[in-house]
This record gives structure tokens, sequence and C-alpha cells, in this order.
């Protein structure tokens, strides 16, 4: 959503034009008043995460004050945005975890990871297809400043660490067989795709990538209350 308004304001300079500081006070004070609802409703610990990642969901946000031209963006060190939403992204299962347990337990940190590393190649598998529009309105994605071929190369980096990543709740004893297989089976299917990616380097294979990692954390969270209530 953020990056949709973005993308419209650089778009269209004449119309809804917001300074950024002006912008990133209005979120700032969203952020306060939402920490004093949470102070009142739900747990201390719940609303430091939520606090916390509102900050990060603002610094992610934060608009460029002009769209530069394209010969620039392409020389332009990449800002990571994937790793800053991946984060931000990420904090849903402490917050849920912090609300039902008051605490956050390694288990918890595990859920965290699994979303953090799970986002740079979802949104590269996008950016792959959307790399012309991204290129125009001059936000820095990675195969615009760094090209394809690293990019599809990040992805499959990514989907191997994902792959790993996914395994500490079922080593930390977190979870049993049906998650086991269910990791196992749906990370091997990652890799495999980001590997026809990284080969044949078309367009095809980054949408099914991009859809099949729609399904994949959805089915990875769906093994884990399988596994629990099974």
């Amino acid at each position: 959503m953020t990056n949709s308004v973005v993308c419209f304001l650089r778009v269209n300079p004449g119309r809804f034009l917001i300074a950024a500081g002006i912008a990133c006070m209005f979120a700032v004070q969203l952020g306060a008043q939402d920490t004093a609802e949470l102070l009142v409703r739900i747990k201390a610990m719940e609303d430091r995460i939520n606090a916390l990642e509102t900050e990060v969901r603002t610094l992610k946000g934060q608009p460029a004050p002009a769209v530069p031209a394209p010969q620039e963006v392409a020389t332009q060190a990449p800002s990571a945005p994937q790793s800053i939403g991946g984060a931000a992204g990420a904090f849903p299962p402490l917050v849920g975890w912090a609300a039902v347990t008051g605490s956050l337990s390694p288990l918890a940190w595990a859920l965290f990871a699994i979303v953090f590393f799970w986002t740079p190649p979802h949104f590269w598998a996008l950016s792959l297809l959307m790399k012309e529009e991204y290129a125009k309105v001059g936000v820095p994605m990675l195969p615009v400043v760094r090209g394809e071929d690293e990019t599809r190369r990040q992805i499959l980096l990514y989907s191997i660490l994902l792959y790993a990543v996914t395994q500490l709740p079922f080593c930390a004893g977190g979870f049993g067989a049906i998650y086991l297989v269910a990791s196992l089976a749906l990370g091997l299917a990652f890799i495999c795709g980001a590997v026809r990616l990284y080969r044949r380097a078309d367009r095809r294979s980054a949408l099914r990538l991009y859809l099949f990692s729609l399904a994949y954390l959805a089915l990875l969270f769906c093994a884990m209350v399988a596994d629990t209530h099974l």
C-alpha cells in the first residue's frame, strides 16, 4: 500500500503532494496515538512491539523528494526496501505471541525470522515483473539498480536461507513431524522455483515463483496450526 502511494505521488507531482517532513510527523503522531490506546487495552510488551513496528514502517515508507532520471536510478545504491519491509511485516507473529503469552520465546523469534527471510524473494520476484514501472518512477528496486541477473541470484540465495530458517522451530522443539514434513516439502519447492527462475530468466518463471510464494507462507503457518492441534 505504501509503495503504491509513493509511486502515485511521484507520477503525479502536481497533485496531492505532501512534504516528506509533514508525512513523517503525521505517521509519528498516529504511532503515538496507537501506543496510547495499546497501553490501555493490551499488555505492555505487545504495545512496545506494535510501536516499534509503526516506526519501522514509517522509515520504510518515507518518500524521496524528487524523481531521478532512469540513468540516475541505475547508479544509485540499493536502499534495501525489502529488508526493512521484511522486518516490519515480520512483527505480527511477535505481537500475537506477546499478546497470548506475555513474553517472547525463541520460537516467536523463529517465526519472525521466517517472515523476514521470506519477504525478499517474494518481492524480488514481483519486482522482476514490474521492473520498468519501478524504473519509470525512480524506485530503486534490486532489478533496477543491480540488474535482473543479480536479482535472480539473490532470490536463489534467500530461498536457501529461508529453507534453513524454517527448520529452526522443529529443531527448537516447538513443532513436530507434521510441520517438519511440510517445511521440507514447501522449502524444496521454493528452491526449485528459484532455480528454474535462475536458469530460464523469463517472466513466466518469475510469475510462478511469486504466486507460489503467496501460497508458501500460508501453507507453512497452516502446517504449524495442524501440528499443534492434531
